[in-house]
């Protein structure tokens, strides 16, 4: 049975109900909860997909084991690009780990100081990336079949790796 546009967004109105009471809007989002984050961004992108009548992205533990060692390693070495400071990029990583793609690319996505909820701050992050046109154009290219997301987090920040392949 197909997953209707309503059985989505009660799905989501179902989570956003879930949040931690209390703390909610203090920051430092607990390390074991990334994948708690990952989840939700995978969701809301996959979400944003169906809107449009896309092919719902596949989850890849490959891509999301890559995406989280580029988080990890913008958030230790501390810099922020798509490359990183030796010149390597996501389709370099890909292909370091012997998986093969038509087409692949990369969103990542930094937050200082923000929520510990773990569906807004995916809600912030995805709503980001769908105000940019390239970031938007990946996470809606028809082209792409698989997703992988990883989250690194500190004491104030949060930093997101989508990576795409197809």
């Amino acid at each position: 049975m197909p997953v209707t546009r309503r059985d989505c967004l009660f799905a989501v109105l179902t989570l956003w109900s879930l949040g931690r009471p209390g703390n909610a809007h203090a920051f430092a989002p607990d390390p074991d909860r990334v994948g708690e984050i990952e989840w939700h961004i995978a969701f809301l992108t996959n979400q944003r997909r169906m809107w449009q009548k896309l092919a719902l992205l596949a989850p890849s533990e490959s891509l999301a084991g890559i995406a989280r060692g580029h988080s990890q390693d913008m958030l230790t070495r501390g810099f922020f690009d798509h490359r990183t400071p030796e010149g390597t990029r996501s389709a370099d990583r890909i292909a370091r780990q012997g998986l093969r793609f038509t087409v692949s690319s990369e969103n990542i996505y930094l937050m200082r100081n923000g929520t510990t909820d773990a569906a807004e701050l995916a809600s912030i992050m995805v709503g980001g990336w769908m105000k940019t046109k390239a970031h938007r154009r990946n996470m809606l290219d028809p082209a792409f079949l698989y997703l992988g997301v990883g989250v690194a987090s500190s004491a104030r920040l949060v930093i997101a790796t989508q990576l795409f392949g197809g």
